[in-house]
C-alpha cells in the first residue's frame, strides 16, 4: 500500500476508533442497567408463564425467549427516550462488522497457506487472487448495509436524542460515515475492530 493511502487508512481507522470510544463511553450508562433489567423482566415473565421458572439469567434464554426480553427492554428504554433502542442496536451492527471481517480472514488464510504461487513468488494466484476478491467485494457489500443501518441510527440519535453524550457520538460517525464507507469498499486490508483493537493483514 502506497504511504498516501496508508495515512488515509489509519486517519479513517482513527475516526472510527474515535466514534467507538465516544459511543461506548455515552451508552455505558445504559448498558450497565442490563443484567439488573434482564432479571427483573426474566422474573416478570416467569411470574406470567412465559418463561420457565428454571431461567436463571439472560443467557440461558432461547433465541425465542431472548426476542420476548429484548422487547420489553426496548419498551422499558423508549419510554425513557425513544432512541435509546437504537443504542442497542448499533452495538449489534459494530458486532456484525467484526464478524464479517472474521469471515474474511477465515476465507483469506487457507488459501495463503496453500498457494504454491506464493511460496515460489511471493503472491498468490491470478486465479487466487480473483477467488479472494470475489469474496471481499461480497463480504464488504454486506459490510456497507451494516454501515448504512449505523448511519441511519447516528442520524436519528444526532436529531432526536436528549443525552448530548450520545449527539457527540453521532455526530461523530455521520462525518466520518462517507470516508469509513468508502475505506471498507476500497481496502485490500483486512480490518477487524473489536473493542477497539484492529488486526492487519
Amino acid at each position: 500500500m502506497a504511504e498516501s493511502n496508508l495515512k488515509k487508512y489509519a486517519k479513517t481507522m482513527e475516526l472510527y476508533n474515535n466514534f467507538v470510544d465516544l459511543f461506548e463511553a455515552a451508552a455505558a450508562k445504559y448498558a450497565q442497567q442490563l443484567p439488573a433489567l434482564h432479571k427483573k423482566f426474566i422474573a416478570q415473565f416467569q411470574e406470567q408463564g412465559q418463561l420457565p421458572p428454571e431461567v436463571q439469567s439472560y443467557d440461558q434464554l432461547s433465541f425465542k425467549q431472548m426476542k420476548l426480553v429484548d422487547a420489553a427492554l426496548d419498551e422499558h428504554f423508549a419510554a425513557i427516550n425513544t432512541t435509546i433502542p437504537l443504542v442497542f442496536e448499533t452495538f449489534q451492527d459494530l458486532d456484525m462488522l467484526v464478524e464479517l471481517e472474521k469471515k474474511l480472514i477465515e476465507f483469506w488464510r487457507p488459501i495463503t497457506e496453500k498457494s504454491q504461487s506464493l511460496k515460489r513468488t511471493g503472491k498468490i494466484s491470478a486465479a487466487e487472487s480473483a477467488q479472494v476478491e470475489q469474496f471481499r467485494k461480497k463480504i464488504r457489500r454486506q459490510s456497507v448495509v451494516v454501515l448504512e443501518h449505523i448511519n441511519a441510527n447516528m442520524l436519528k440519535i444526532a436529531q432526536n436524542c436528549k443525552d448530548a453524550e450520545l449527539v457527540a457520538a453521532a455526530r461523530s460517525y455521520i462525518i466520518a460515515h462517507d470516508l469509513i464507507k468508502a475505506l471498507y469498499l476500497r481496502s485490500n486490508i483486512i480490518l477487524v475492530n473489536e473493542r477497539n483493537n484492529f488486526l492487519m493483514e
